[in-house]
């Protein structure tokens, strides 16, 4: 296995970006809509004017997604650990610049969460039942930080679960957000796309133990179902259409992760096959991109992906995700060192 590369780390962050920017116009979109309005997205476009969650977004703008994964690297680079008082601490800072109590663009139970962080309620239980795709939107950096080490799974498990807690403590949102950080560490390692497979299901099976216990499908076996399908549909447009009518595609944690760790199998880790797969096929699409983004781009590395979709995310968002993935790649070097 290599360690992480710099290379890597930034495909990642410019595949959350991207993914994100991409997937932004169709969101919660089924996917006749998507194809009466855009036909077939293979490009940056704007929202309808009267977007349930972005009305009045520019084209290649980004969301939550990014937002919340900058906030996250950010915030565990300054603390030097996983310290969930601090990232309630960012969250509700962001929270409030966003006008989060009235802003659409804010996930259900970041929403409920923080809301009841800033009445009084503490960060250990505020997000318990969390139990949607937030928790593995903005989780990459975490999978980055792990990379360089070969630490167990536990290290790597218990900063994730640090993360979740203050707005997704549930033990489904924590499985699959591991099922996400443990795959996109495997996949700045590995060149094997079973193997990254198996690491995101490993992640699941064990990240499921934290947290508080909520019903629900498991992450674990729907990421095997994904696979299944993926394996057994000819074309990325029919895998696609497959996991959409079998597993969904929504918020539920259940369906966005299995989603967007089946589309990075069925495209074989190529990034913007992957991530126009889920631009394209309808629901929680900026979040199924965004995630199927940070898998492929760490897969692959930044080379892999369109010049021309990194330059138009910087001039329109300003994020330097360059500047970010320098910070993050130092990191790397000691991060949870101490638990080696």
């Amino acid at each position: 296995m290599k360690v992480a590369q710099y290379d890597r780390i930034l495909g990642c962050l410019y595949g959350v970006a991207i993914g994100d920017a991409l997937g932004m116009p169709t969101s919660f979109l089924p996917p006749r809509e998507i194809e009466k309005i855009y036909g077939k997205v293979t490009d940056f476009e704007e929202p309808v004017p009267d977007h349930i969650y972005h009305a009045g977004y520019q084209k290649a703008q980004v969301t939550d997604d990014t937002e919340q994964t900058i906030l996250i690297a950010q915030t565990l680079i300054e603390s030097k650990k996983a310290d969930p008082h601090q990232i309630a601490k960012a969250l509700i800072k962001w929270f409030d610049r966003v006008g989060g109590v009235e802003s659409n663009a804010v996930g259900p139970s970041s929403k409920v969460a923080l809301i009841a962080i800033k009445a009084g309620e503490s960060f250990e239980k505020s997000g318990k039942r969390g139990d949607t795709n937030g928790a593995a939107m903005r989780i990459s950096p975490v999978g980055i930080l792990h990379a360089a080490h070969n630490e167990n799974l536990r290290a790597l498990l218990e900063d994730v679960y640090k993360v979740c807690m203050p707005t997704h403590g549930s033990n489904l949102a924590v499985s699959g957000a591991s099922a996400l950080a443990n795959g996109i560490k495997a996949a700045l390692r590995e060149e094997n796309l079973n193997a990254i497979i198996a690491a995101t299901i490993n992640g699941a099976i064990q990240g499921e133990s934290y947290g508080f216990p909520v019903i629900g499908p498991s992450v674990a076996k729907r990421i095997e179902l994904a696979i299944e399908i993926s394996e057994r549909t000819s074309t990325l447009a029919d895998a696609a259409s497959e996991i959409y009518q079998i597993i969904g595609a929504g918020v539920a944690m259940a369906e966005s992760v299995p989603a967007a760790i089946g589309l990075f199998y069925a495209a074989k880790g190529i990034p913007s096959d992957a991530i126009l797969a889920a631009v394209n096929m309808g629901g929680d699409c900026d979040t199924v991109a965004s995630m199927t983004g940070a898998l492929t781009g760490a897969f692959k590395g930044i080379q892999a992906i369109p010049q021309a979709w990194i330059d138009e995310i910087e001039k329109v968002n300003k994020l330097h995700l360059d500047e970010i993935g320098d910070q993050l790649f130092s990191a790397t070097q000691w991060w949870n060192h101490e638990q080696l």
